[in-house]
């Protein structure tokens, strides 16, 4: 299971327990929340948990994290120019990339939560989409991605050129590139068969 947007590691910690058998790694590249869970994995004893201090993109490179919210750094986001004070550098690699560095042959799941660099983390796993054909859980927030230059609109057709089938994480509801993302924030599920 990768878990890209760690946070703080509630959910990381969560898929360690739901799978305990399993290796979870898990993507956190601001280094205040990195911090934050090593202490959070320290009070718990879990051995399957493999924790990056980095981001996942469609490049390889540093970027820049730009703090929004500091009493909130769930809401951090992640840009290619410096914008202000409020920005810290950070390391970046592929999904794919990070897949072959691990040789990972399955991974059962990706939860990608990432305020609006969702489709840079699928652009760079392209291989790992299509050979791997993991179940991925997405958020999809069209005013995030729309920061980032993309759109919901965008991101469901390039998840379905993999030949994922995308619904509605909370009603079921499929999920085509005709509905109307104009503002949406849900989380999508996209499975292969």
């Amino acid at each position: 299971i990768l878990d890209v947007g760690t946070n703080i590691g509630e959910t990381l910690l969560n898929f360690a327990k739901l799978a305990p058998k399993g290796s979870i790694h898990g993507f956190e590249p601001d280094p205040l929340n990195h911090s934050r869970c090593c202490e959070n994995l320290k009070l718990n004893s879990f051995t399957n948990i493999q924790l990056n201090n980095l981001g996942l993109g469609s490049e390889k490179g540093d970027y820049f994290i730009k703090v929004n919210t500091p009493s909130n750094r769930g809401g951090n986001k992640i840009s290619a120019t410096f914008i202000e004070n409020n920005t810290q550098i950070v390391n970046i690699i592929t999904l794919d990339q990070y897949v072959e560095s691990k040789q990972l042959h399955k991974i059962d799941l990706i939860k990608i939560d990432v305020e609006g660099y969702e489709l840079n983390v699928l652009k760079g796993g392209s291989q790992t989409l299509s050979a791997l054909k993991p179940v991925l859980f997405i958020e999809l927030d069209d005013n995030n991605l729309k920061e980032q230059g993309h759109s919901a609109k965008e991101l469901i057709c390039f998840v379905k050129q993999f030949n994922y089938k995308i619904h509605n994480a909370e009603t079921n509801h499929l999920i085509t590139e005709a509905d109307d993302f104009t503002n949406c924030h849900y989380d999508i599920i996209c499975t292969t068969n």
